[in-house]
């Protein structure tokens, strides 16, 4: 799908990137404060879970991906606006899909592809991001990027992390239903004296090669599903962090940025 507009084209996904990025710092300070004010640890590991979450969103709009939602309305205003400009369009159906920008020459356009089925709405974004980071690191390869080694071994440890093929599905998402859905792993109150909840740590964790170091010695799964997400949370932090001191404080991501963390420090 050629662009019209590039302006327009990084507007969309600009905004997209900020929305993600605002609710994941958003979602990760208020576990921290809900589990310093309460012995509730419930909440805050399915709000750590959700920072996670949305901080992997934001990481691939970072990068000119991203998931779309298409239902009957949207595909029949692009079949319709494809038969008034005469652009011959291939059979849409409703239902999810990926994008990805793509240089074409002079001009700029989006790569859309039906997303790949899974268990549900997590469990098929965990296994899409999967496959992006694994063709993230094959161009990362191929343009001669410093320490693949290290990048590699960063990458395959997030992905075993998140998928888990001992398991059927992906082990995040599973996990994120059986705490949510399920009322495993003794989270909700009044739990036991030896839930294994009261000895975790809710601090937020701003760097993502801490919370990847961490999980080396992880062995309970609660841990590891809170450090998992803190990964995707903190990455996405920094990314945010990288772009506001790059171009100033004065663009539209910095400014919404700084006014986030002034309220949540309040």
């Amino acid at each position: 799908m050629e662009a019209y507009s590039f302006d327009e084209l990084v507007s969309a996904i600009s905004y997209d990137f900020q929305r993600f990025a605002c609710s994941s710092y958003e979602s990760m300070e208020l576990s921290r404060m809900e589990r310093a004010s309460s012995p509730a640890t419930s909440w805050p590991l399915l709000k750590s879970y959700y920072s996670g979450f949305f901080g992997a969103h934001a990481i691939l709009n970072s990068v000119g991906l991203g998931e779309l939602y298409l239902n009957a309305a949207l595909v029949q205003n692009m079949v319709d606006f494809a038969a008034l400009t005469k652009v011959p369009v291939p059979k849409i159906v409703s239902g999810s899909f990926t994008y990805k920008v793509v240089d074409a020459g002079p001009k700029t356009g989006l790569l859309i592809l039906q997303g790949a089925g899974g268990q549900g709405v997590h469990d098929g974004f965990w296994r899409r991001l999967c496959n992006h980071l694994s063709d993230l690191l094959d161009a990362y390869v191929d343009h001669g990027g410093p320490n693949p080694g290290e990048i590699l071994g960063e990458v395959d440890k997030i992905q075993t992390m998140v998928r888990d093929t001992s398991r059927r599905g992906v082990w995040l998402s599973n996990t994120r239903n059986e705490i949510n859905y399920q009322h495993l792993y003794d989270c909700w109150l009044p739990n036991t004296r030896a839930s294994k909840c009261r000895d975790l740590s809710f601090e937020p964790i701003y760097e993502s090669s801490e919370a990847l170091g961490k999980l080396d010695s992880v062995t309970g799964d609660l841990e590891r599903f809170l450090l998992v997400s803190r990964c995707f949370s903190s990455l996405c932090s920094e990314i945010v962090e990288y772009y506001v001191n790059s171009h100033g404080g004065n663009s539209p991501v910095a400014r919404r940025w700084s006014r986030l963390k002034l309220l949540l420090a309040a």
